[in-house]
């Protein structure tokens, strides 16, 4: 289970509360763990492994949520391989962005010295 304790107090009455809430529907399936997600002055609520969000709170408001939690073993491929993936990602995307500027590079410096090859002397 995880859990987010938060100060969403400087969000002020705003849709940034839901948002930050929203959040943690991602933790939740991407880690297959239930989430309770407790805020001071924003929506506290629980997210189970699939995203549901249950038992949600009122923006600015006190409440008591309770909900039926308990303990998985499951690892989902995200949390067996971590952040590796997006910085491969990065690294291709960066990696054939440069493929590219040096191809455009060769074919302008191909283009200058054939013109200056072909120049009457």
């Amino acid at each position: 289970m995880l859990a987010n304790l938060t100060n969403d107090a400087w969000y002020g009455v705003s849709s940034a509360p839901y948002q930050h809430r929203d959040f943690y529907v991602f933790r939740a399936v991407e880690s297959d763990r239930f989430v309770a997600r407790v805020a001071n002055s924003g929506v506290s609520a629980f997210v189970s492994p699939t995203g549901t969000v249950s038992e949600a709170t009122a923006l600015d408001g006190e409440a008591i949520a309770i909900a039926r939690v308990y303990p998985r073993e499951t690892r989902t491929l995200y949390v067996r391989l971590g952040d590796w993936l997006p910085a491969v990602a990065i690294g291709a995307v960066l990696g054939a962005l440069l493929l590219v500027i040096a191809r455009r590079l060769r074919v302008a410096v191909d283009k200058s010295s054939r013109a200056a090859q072909n120049r009457p002397r």
